[in-house]
């Protein structure tokens, strides 16, 4: 008698955590204190994982893509769709100082377009980490928490210096920052031993 095997198939990664887990930041750009995924990137990047991505610039009666609220504020609306799903977003058009443009001129409207079709596909998970005040997705950040951990049973004592330095109850509160220095340090004293 044969046996059968049994196959397994795995579920395939839903979009959020495909994207979700990829590190943006050298696609970045800071400009008056807010970071900003370059639009490109954040196109480019989701084309890579999901070459039937689609996006939509909306546009009013008139077929210009601004639309005016009843105050005369100016704003755009971008819906992204991948594997079926859409995600439509609207954004204000806003000058350089982040103040709400009444009468847009064509380069606010597509800088507003642009921004909108980056915001549209962090609902998606890409870069959503910088819109939620972050400097690395929570993916990197539980594998440097986990790196570290793993550190610590191999050098017992070090996350109770690492919580005595920071003044911290637990690695966990530590910020973005202050776990990349640490991690680089323990890469660092990985390269040197």
């Amino acid at each position: 008698m044969t046996t059968k095997k049994k196959t397994t198939t795995k579920k395939p990664k839903s979009v959020w955590e495909t994207l979700s887990r990829i590190d943006v930041n050298e696609h970045t750009e800071d400009k008056g204190g807010l970071t900003y995924l370059s639009w490109a990137w954040a196109w480019g990047i989701c084309k890579d994982h999901y070459p039937d991505a689609t996006f939509i610039k909306h546009t009013n009666c008139i077929d210009f893509p601004c639309f005016k609220d009843d105050n005369g504020f100016a704003f755009v609306k971008v819906t992204v769709t991948i594997q079926g799903e859409s995600v439509t977003e609207f954004l204000p058009v806003l000058d350089f100082r982040n103040a709400p443009i009444e009468n847009p001129n064509a380069f606010a409207v597509n800088t507003a377009l642009q921004r909108c079709l980056a915001k549209s596909l962090a609902y998606f998970g890409l870069g959503h980490y910088i819109y939620a005040g972050e400097d690395m997705p929570r993916f990197l950040r539980e594998e440097a928490i986990k790196k570290i951990e793993k550190h610590d049973k191999e050098n017992d004592g070090y996350i109770d210096k690492i919580k005595d330095h920071f003044k911290v109850d637990k690695i966990e509160s530590l910020d973005d920052l202050k776990l990349e220095l640490i991690i680089d340090k323990l890469n660092k004293n990985k390269e040197t031993a």
